[in-house]
């Protein structure tokens, strides 16, 4: 534990209306996934075809790379040609739908390649 169970945590969320009913724990928040699947919701999140699945906050939308994200690649012909092939493929799969690049598309494609994936979200 972050600290004895009986001490209360010192950081307490309060509105106008009062104390807001979180109890905040500190610590990187992460579980062995042996203990997640034990958990009925995690269970059910991780199974497909269920109709009663629940889907994660975010799932099927697509993100892309942040431009930050780029310094953390080496400087090398290889993370170049990879960025500039991605943007390429991005630019030619717009060909043909009649309207340029607005400002948000031209910066990403500019500064990350446009590169996108599949979207997650740490909470």
């Amino acid at each position: 534990p972050d600290r004895p169970a009986n001490e209360q945590h010192p950081f307490k969320l309060t509105g106008k209306a009062g104390p807001i009913a979180l109890r905040p724990h500190d610590g990187c928040g992460f579980i062995k996934a042996s203990l997640a699947a034990r958990m009925p919701t995690v269970r059910r999140a991780g199974q497909t075809g269920d109709p009663d699945r629940v889907a994660a906050f975010g799932e099927g939308r697509r993100s892309s790379l942040p431009a930050l994200a780029a310094q953390h690649y080496p400087r090398s012909e290889l993370v170049a040609d990879e960025a500039r092939e991605k943007a390429r493929a991005w630019l030619e799969s717009r060909q043909g739908q009649g309207r340029g690049l607005t400002s948000e598309e031209l910066f990403r494609t500019v500064t990350a390649g446009h590169i996108d994936g599949p979207g997650a979200v740490a909470v």
